[in-house]
């Protein structure tokens, strides 16, 4: 906002930047923590204030950082008297959660490798490192690794639909899935094309509209699903196939064409007579 002077000071150490505005809010003031990415990105993932803010006291006017622990002065600050100053001091490893998956980033080591709940491997920057669909936060609590994915799980396949031109849209429940980025379905070995997926749930159309004993497989980064699920699927009487369809169609042409015709030439004899 204007008159916020945010960036009159700054900090950087390792991955870490923190940024003052001593004008903000009523020139109590603040400071802006950032981290960097594996991409080399910054992005805002916290704002510092002192816990006893009041106007003026121009909080975040310096700033200097080392490790995870910055400073911030506020030489406004009239604890020990008009504008006597003060420092504080933040720990910000500590408490600092980037991506909000419970985790601190001093925990998330980054390494890829679950040791336990003070180094977890895990990515400060992804709430759900290996992509099942779980935040590491969560996993961490359940005693489960929050770097390896566990292979997919299909429980069901149900035909939702069948779109009446030939096909069949199918809906496959189970767990795992993770996310479709890195996943694929097939069904005896044909792609099954994907139009929605979610870590329990996945919706995919084939061409065919009749399959028996056919097998569904899901690969997702995991892997493999273990047990390949066998169903039956048949387009119900009344649903016509692509086949069908383009016959119809022609007869309806063809019948059209012919009547067409016929009334023309009753035309033309009435004019005559």
């Amino acid at each position: 906002a204007a008159y916020d002077s945010c960036g009159s000071s700054g900090g950087v150490s390792g991955e870490v930047a923190v940024v003052g505005g001593y004008g903000d809010d009523d020139a109590s003031g603040s400071a802006y923590v950032y981290k960097r990415d594996g991409l080399g990105n910054w992005a805002e993932v916290q704002k510092l204030v002192a816990s006893d803010r009041a106007p003026n006291d121009r909080f975040g006017l310096s700033v200097s950082v080392s490790g995870d622990a910055a400073v911030v002065g506020a030489y406004g600050n009239d604890d020990a008297g008009a504008s006597s100053g003060s420092a504080y001091i933040f720990r910000m490893g500590h408490h600092l959660d980037s991506d909000g998956d419970g985790l601190a980033d001093s925990v998330e080591t980054n390494t890829g490798v679950f040791v336990d709940a003070t180094d977890t491997g895990t990515d400060p920057l992804a709430a759900d490192t290996d992509g099942d669909g779980v935040d590491d936060g969560a996993e961490v609590l359940a005693g489960t690794d929050p770097t390896l994915a566990p292979p997919p799980v299909i429980n069901s396949v149900t035909p939702t639909s069948f779109p009446g031109i030939g096909g069949v849209v199918l809906t496959l429940e189970g767990s795992g899935f993770g996310f479709v980025t890195a996943g694929t379905v097939t069904v005896d070995g044909v792609l099954c094309t994907v139009s929605s997926w979610s870590p329990s749930a996945i919706e995919c159309s084939l061409s065919s509209d009749s399959g028996i004993n056919v097998s569904a497989i899901v690969v997702t980064a995991a892997g493999q699903s273990s047990a390949p699920l066998s169903f039956s699927y048949s387009a119900p009487v009344g649903v016509p196939s692509l086949g069908v369809t383009a016959l119809g169609i022609f007869v309806f042409l063809l019948f059209s064409l012919g009547g067409a015709i016929l009334w023309q030439r009753r035309s033309v004899r009435g004019i005559s007579a």
